[in-house]
């Protein structure tokens, strides 16, 4: 019996302590998605910066290769529409994506309904084929008539 009560007392332990582990990986599991997601969106920053500079870098050579020809003013406002356009861009990009994810959610959405309703219709029509109206013999129903 002292032996018995070892190991039940050990096993206890030792569920416990599972318990404890698995409570410790989901905590760790959901930080790592925390720390996906914020990577996630820190690249999505720095690729808009450097998009950014890149148009930058652009314009600027643009400006100096025309500063001979130009008093500048020109170079300045296609600059500011250039960088507002970037901007657009970037937004616009975003939103797509945005918008692909909401659609993933929407086509999921629409075939677990739509597998649902075949389940339903099936039922229906497996239903419909048990009943006792439907149990008639080809004489039986010839006799009817």
């Amino acid at each position: 019996k002292e032996e018995k009560l070892e190991v039940d007392k050990k096993l206890l332990e030792a569920k416990q302590e599972l318990e404890r582990e698995q409570q410790v990986l989901v905590m760790l599991q959901q930080e790592r998605e925390k720390e996906i997601e914020i990577s996630k969106e820190e690249r999505l920053k720095n690729s808009k910066v450097i998009n950014q500079l890149e148009l930058k870098i652009k314009m600027l050579k643009l400006k100096r290769s025309e500063i001979g020809a130009d008093s500048g003013v020109h170079i300045q406002d296609q600059e500011e529409e250039v960088v507002e356009l970037v901007s657009r861009v970037v937004e616009m990009e975003g939103e797509i994506k945005r918008l692909m994810e909401e659609n993933k959610c929407f086509v999921e959405t629409q075939k677990e309904v739509e597998a649902k309703l075949q389940h339903k219709r099936f039922k229906e029509g497996h239903q419909l084929l048990c009943s006792e109206a439907c149990q008639k013999t080809l004489a039986d129903e010839l006799g009817d008539m």
